[in-house]
């Protein structure tokens, strides 16, 4: 063996490279061998077109080879890329990748099995939650009637229990606050629903500036009426009917006058007799009719105003409904009034400003419900209209409120400037 170990052989590329570099090596030498001295012009024009010749075709010789080299190494490249392509295909084929691998085909339907089992699955729990929520549902439906028709029967019955005078000393303040709360309500649907934003310019309430103190006063024209038919102190029902509650009010005046009779006794007398009326009239027809005498009285004055936001046909349309919702205002106030009668204590509603017993009118105690300009009680200094009076307990039965009350219910009052006729 030899020493030296044998050099190994030169790639073709790098072979015509060299040969590229050897034969531009000697074009520059023969360049440099040309005299520049020589005087013979021939000899040196033939010399200078050997030379440009001999220069273009090592050029072009140089030309050639470099094209040759980048042609033998694109071939080079694509056979390695072919090799390494399939070098990696055939690396691939050995794992059951391809669409017709058996194993690759078992191991997506195990996949797609699971995975139907699992949509029927959770197909089942949403059935199984769908009954589950519409019994809930019905049991929620069921146990909301059951509950609503219990408070129903409480409710009668407490009604049943104050109409007839049975509690152990009459209705509760929180009884009385309540059943103001509710008339004022109903009085102020009948509002909405029949007299909303009128555009009447007849008396103060045409001068009125906004809808909501139009709406106030309306409230309050109708809570003053029903107020001087069953709440004023010369009123003195007692649930017979309007005729014998008139022969009763005198009786009860004559006591009062009479001053030889202890107002305990006298207060005795009348929450008996009250408590007779439901059984002498136990259905209440009589006091039905007397509500819708009241209701068509009432209707009538304020469709004389005119305070209802009806043209003339509709309001001939409408006037059977409008009354069936006054007769309604005048059985809740009634039945309202008829818990004062019956309790043991002094109530009273100071809805008119001419009450005999003065007005108690606390800064506390008032509700501004709208307004025509002032911000507050203390601006209006007295300028305002009352919408719906406070109402009032006494601390004795000396039938005196003015002094020692105590306010069950603020007053609702409109804010002026309340315009002059």
């Amino acid at each position: 063996m030899s020493d030296s170990a044998t050099p190994p052989p030169v790639p073709r590329h790098v072979f015509l490279v060299r040969i590229a570099n050897v034969i531009e090596s000697v074009a520059e030498q023969e360049t440099d061998t040309v005299d520049p001295r020589a005087h013979d012009e021939d000899s040196v024009a033939c010399g200078e077109d050997s030379k440009m010749d001999l220069e273009q075709q090592l050029v072009d010789l140089a030309g050639l080879v470099r094209t040759a080299c980048k042609e033998e190494l694109q071939i080079g490249c694509e056979k390695i890329v072919k090799s390494v392509s399939a070098s990696i295909k055939k690396e691939l084929h050995t794992f059951p990748h391809n669409d017709n691998s058996p194993v690759l085909e078992q191991a997506n339907d195990e996949r797609q099995q699971e995975l139907d089992l699992l949509r029927a699955r959770n197909e089942s729990l949403e059935a199984e939650v769908d009954r589950l929520t519409k019994g809930l549902e019905q049991i929620k439906k069921a146990t909301t009637q059951r509950v609503k028709e219990a408070d129903m029967k409480a409710t009668k019955l407490h009604k049943i229990i104050l109409d007839t005078g049975l509690g152990v000393s009459g209705p509760t303040d929180d009884e009385v606050k309540k059943a103001f709360s509710n008339l004022y309500h109903t009085i102020f649907q009948f509002v909405m629903k029949h007299c909303q934003v009128h555009a009447s310019q007849n008396g103060v309430y045409g001068k009125l500036s906004t809808a909501e103190a139009k709406n106030a006063f309306v409230i309050g024209a109708i809570a003053t009426c029903v107020y001087s038919e069953l709440f004023a102190p010369e009123v003195k029902s007692f649930g017979f009917g309007s005729d014998d509650d008139r022969q009763l009010a005198i009786v009860e005046d004559s006591l009062i006058k009479d001053g030889g009779v202890p107002n305990q006794d006298i207060v005795d007398w009348r929450v008996r007799t009250c408590r007779l009326s439901k059984k002498f009239n136990p259905e209440g027809r009589k006091v039905e009719l007397q509500c819708e005498k009241l209701a068509f009285a009432l209707y009538k004055k304020l469709a004389g105003v005119p305070y209802f936001r009806y043209s003339t046909s509709e309001l001939r349309a409408k006037s059977a409904e409008i009354k069936v919702d006054l007769r309604t205002i005048f059985l809740e106030a009634f039945h309202t009034s008829m818990l004062f009668r019956r309790a043991e204590v002094e109530y009273r509603w100071l809805q008119d400003d001419s009450d005999e017993n003065g007005r108690l009118l606390e800064k506390d105690n008032i509700q501004a419900v709208a307004t025509t300009g002032y911000n507050n009680i203390a601006e209006a200094k007295g300028d305002f209209r009352v919408i719906f009076g406070e109402v009032i307990k006494a601390d004795n039965t000396s039938g005196g409120v003015a002094q020692g009350a105590h306010v069950l219910r603020g007053c609702m009052v409109l804010l002026g400037p309340i315009p002059s006729l």
